[in-house]
């Protein structure tokens, strides 16, 4: 299939959740406006801005080059950008890397201007190549980013390789030291897994040094043919931080695959910030007339801690990306993030009769969800009520589910099929090939090319089935959706080398598609542990599993790396069964999203389940609103499935007018019987009541005090406080 300039604008539109461009194209020219909350516009001489009360970027036409004169955060007035040497694009075509620095000529801008929002495209065209570029740049009233996109436009006779665009591109002033901050996705890879959702910190400081972050899917398999000292694999979002100054930039991508933030320090010391396509990922052949638009990717500017960069990026993730919550079956009253019960503890094998008890026992408990796991199809690929496990059909026990007042969820592993399944026998043409063979997913299933247009409608009707005849209320996604294929047979609808590219926009389409028809389904991304981690997958699911062990020391240190750009209340956790303190292992799972039981609750002792469940309910809400601030992070020792906390870590969360508070402190296996815990964000002026689920006696201190103080708090190893401050 051939994609026109206008195909993909329409793709991006939908990308953004916006409408298609104008029937007479996208070209919507403005004279200059008042500035306001949020405007975009040509300030003539070839120079154009776009900004908010928060945050304004200049965009300047100068010699042949289209350059960032500046990027400013408006309350401080502090400018970030190197004014006039900040190209606003890379390519690379024809083998060759160019920047938007020099060697073009300018052809138009355009600015469109809205009640929230304000966009900006200036189109440059090579002078020795047929090519265009059109920048885009984009900001919300509300928010101190500005997002960008680079399209690149084929006007030659004869088709042309395009191997990497920017998303976003920005050279910093002279800016002495920067620390790069990022968090470690989820990977079952030996040499990474114990990295998983770690938060790094790393100071760049001389001249020549940079940090490359490797985001997507992929990205720990990516980068380990690289050079570790130079790439690290991430989740989609970054921060560049000025300790001294206490200011600095966060940045995160709206793209499910391949793709590279460059964090560096120049020859001339000033920073550097560019986000692209993971250049190994992609090349794509683009014939005459067509385009091909660039993933979106944001930058913000922060004043502060590092902390502000984390409450700027939860308050962005609530306001632009996570979707509505579907209002699902729970029981009434039940807030978000929900009381799960998840059937995996007792592996593919649960049948009707242990269905039944692990239902029973879960709403004595207060459990307000149930998701039956892997195990009620008769085999990945054929969804259908397995026939033994389940005689009386699926819809049976989702309807007891329902009947003791509790929603029903289903996982399912859409994009993956049995070698022996129907679906895989009458059309072995749509699987996902490399080097000429199916490829292999989890649990040796093999894997759907969502590309495939058959394919691909192929499983929307099956989630519009499944829906309708088992009538459930959430699905958890697993296994793999996005392919790396180069099934030859699949030319129609993707090329060797673009296929990831093409099965992004492809499982986005589907996913968009599912949550119009299903308003009142939730869907939680759980692809192998929660490796697809970046801000077009928030804008689709409801939830994301935030790490797969399923244990609670891991579940701890995942919480304080994701926690950095997503908010709790996405981050899901999943309780396995462990030899631990009791405390120790509920409260752990406490600070996150939907708080799912993966253990035999009838074996359990219910009455302590129902204390637990209960202390939950009465702080999610707290944790759910409030400003997180990370105080102390976990260490660990140990390794896969061995791993195990050493260390005392601290998290809180902050009501936004600053009555109450949370703070979640646990010790592992070594380091000393008392910490001092300092909280922050706090009224200083009031006196808060300190009340401990250990019982402790912290008495009533200011803020003031407790701030600069701390808390004197004793644990034996592995154990766990909860202190609210009201």
């Amino acid at each position: 299939m051939k994609w026109t300039r206008r195909d993909f604008l329409r793709a991006l539109a939908a990308m953004l959740g916006a409408a298609a461009p104008p029937p007479d194209g996208y070209k919507i020219y403005l004279p200059l406006v008042t500035r306001s909350s949020v405007y975009a516009a040509d300030l003539g001489g070839g120079v154009w801005v776009i900004g908010n009360d928060l945050v304004e970027e200049r965009i300047a036409f100068i010699g042949g080059g289209l350059f960032t004169r500046s990027f400013l955060h408006k309350a401080s007035g502090r400018d970030w950008c190197a004014s006039a040497s900040s190209p606003v694009f890379f390519l690379e075509e024809e083998e060759a890397e160019l920047t938007s620095a020099d060697g073009w000529v300018h052809v138009e801008s355009a600015a469109l201007n809205s009640g929230d929002g304000a966009q900006l495209t200036v189109t440059v065209q090579h002078a020795a190549r047929p090519i265009r570029a059109h920048s885009h740049f984009h900001v919300w009233s509300d928010a101190p980013v500005v997002r960008s996109w680079t399209e690149y436009e084929n006007i030659g006779a004869s088709a042309r390789q395009l191997q990497a665009q920017s998303f976003c591109a920005l050279t910093l002033g002279a800016a002495g030291a920067l620390e790069v901050v990022w968090v470690a996705p989820f990977s079952w890879l030996s040499n990474r897994t114990d990295d998983s959702f770690v938060m790094h910190r790393e100071t760049l400081q001389n001249p020549g040094q940079e940090r490359h972050l490797v985001m997507g899917p992929y990205a720990a398999e990516d980068v380990g043919s690289y050079n570790v000292v130079t790439y690290r694999p991430s989740c989609g979002w970054f921060a560049f931080h000025q300790p001294g100054p206490g200011a600095g930039l966060f940045g995160g991508v709206e793209w499910s695959g391949a793709c590279e933030a460059h964090l560096s320090l120049n020859d001339s010391g000033q920073g550097r910030v560019g986000i692209g396509h993971w250049r190994p990922a992609l090349t794509h052949a683009v014939g005459p007339g067509e385009s091909v638009t660039s993933p979106v990717a944001f930058v913000g500017l922060f004043e502060g801690a590092l902390d502000e960069a984390v409450h700027l990026s939860h308050r962005l993730a609530k306001a632009h990306y996570i979707p509505a919550r579907p209002p699902i079956r729970v029981p009434a009253g039940a807030e978000f993030p929900y009381v799960m019960a998840d059937t995996w503890g007792y592996g593919p094998d649960i049948d009707e009769a242990g269905l039944g008890a692990f239902v029973d026992r879960a709403a004595e408990i207060g459990v307000e969800a149930v998701t039956i796991d892997e195990g009620w199809e008769a085999r990945i690929g054929d969804w259908v009520s397995h026939p033994t496990r389940f005689p009386s059909g699926l819809r049976a026990m989702v309807d007891t589910i329902h009947s003791k007042g509790m929603a029903a969820g289903l996982w399912l592993a859409f994009a993956n099929v049995d070698p022996a399944s129907a679906v895989a026998q009458a059309h072995p043409d749509w699987l996902a090939t490399q080097g000429g063979a199916p490829i292999t997913g989890s649990f040796s299933t093999q894997v759907l090319c969502l590309s495939h247009p058959d394919a691909r409608a192929w499983v929307a009707a099956e989630f519009d089935r499944i829906v309708a005849e088992f009538d459930v209320d959430a699905f958890v996604q697993d296994f793999e959706t996005i392919a790396r294929c180069d099934n030859p047979a699949h030319a129609a609808w993707h090329q060797a080398a673009d296929s990831e590219y093409r099965n992004v926009l492809a499982l986005w389409e589907l996913i968009d598609g599912v949550r119009a028809r299903h308003p009142n389904v939730m869907i939680e991304n759980n692809w192998s542990g929660g490796r697809v981690m970046d801000f077009g997958m928030l804008r689709r699911y409801d939830t994301a599993l935030c790490d797969d062990y399923n244990q609670a020391a891991r579940n701890r240190g995942a919480s304080f790396g994701v926690t950095h750009f997503f908010p709790p209340a996405f981050v899901s956790k999943y309780m396995g069964a462990e030899a631990l303190p009791f405390d120790y292992q509920t409260r752990s799972y406490f600070f996150g999203g939907p708080w799912n039981l993966m253990t035999d609750l009838p074996a359990q002792d219910a009455l302590m389940l129902a204390g637990a469940i209960g202390a939950y309910k009465e702080l999610r809400e707290l944790i759910r609103d409030g400003r997180v601030v990370h105080l102390v992070a976990p260490s660990f020792s140990g390794s896969g499935p061995n791993r195990y906390q050493i260390s005392w870590d601290a998290i809180q969360a902050v009501e936004s007018g600053m009555n109450r508070a949370v703070l979640l402190i646990g010790r592992g296996l070594a380091g000393p019987g008392a910490y001092n815990v300092r909280p922050q964000g706090l009224n200083p002026a009031k006196v808060y009541a300190l009340a401990a689920s250990s019982g402790a006696n912290y008495g009533s201190r200011s803020g003031a005090d407790l701030m600069a103080n701390g808390i004197d708090v004793s644990l034996p190893e592995r154990a766990h406080e909860t202190i609210v401050l009201a």
